[in-house]
C-alpha cells in the first residue's frame, strides 16, 4: 500500500463511481462543521486539486457563492479535472503553486501530498489567521 501513496491512491478514485461517492461523502462530513467557523468565503484556491477534484466540488456544494481556483502543476490531472467542475465557478491554473502573498483569498486548501516548503506556507498562512 505503501508504494501507491496518496497519487496512487486518488488515481484509484478516478476509475471508481463508488469510491468517489465515498470520498466526497467523507470529505464533506469533515469540512462542513470547520466551513461554519469561518467568515463568509468568495474566494477559494486549492492547491493541486486537479486529479480527481473532491476539495473544489466539496467547497462548490457547500460555498455556492465562491469563485474556486485550482492551482495544478501537472496540465494532465487538470485535462481530467475539466469534466467534473462548472467552468462558470472554477478557475483551473496550470503552475507550481507559488507560496507567498494569498491576501486575495478567503480560503486555501493545502493537500497532504504538498510538495514545497510546508512550514514556510503554513508559517504565513497563520500570520494571516491572526
Amino acid at each position: 500500500m505503501e508504494r501507491l501513496g496518496l497519487d496512487g491512491l486518488e488515481r484509484l478514485v478516478l476509475h471508481s463511481a463508488l469510491l468517489q461517492r465515498f470520498v466526497l461523502r467523507a470529505h464533506t462530513r469533515a469540512l462542513r462543521p470547520l466551513l461554519a467557523t469561518l467568515s463568509p468565503v468568495a474566494r477559494v484556491t486549492v492547491v493541486g486539486g486537479g486529479l480527481f477534484p473532491r476539495s473544489c466540488l466539496i467547497l462548490s456544494t457547500l460555498l455556492p457563492s465562491a469563485r474556486i481556483t485550482i492551482i495544478d502543476a501537472d496540465a494532465a490531472n487538470l485535462s481530467r479535472a475539466r469534466a467534473f467542475v462548472d467552468p462558470a465557478r472554477v478557475d483551473l491554473v496550470h503552475a507550481k503553486f507559488p507560496g507567498g502573498d494569498h491576501s486575495g483569498q478567503d480560503l486555501v486548501v493545502i493537500p497532504l501530498s504538498f510538495d514545497g516548503d510546508r512550514a514556510s506556507l503554513y508559517a504565513q498562512l497563520q500570520l494571516r489567521c491572526r
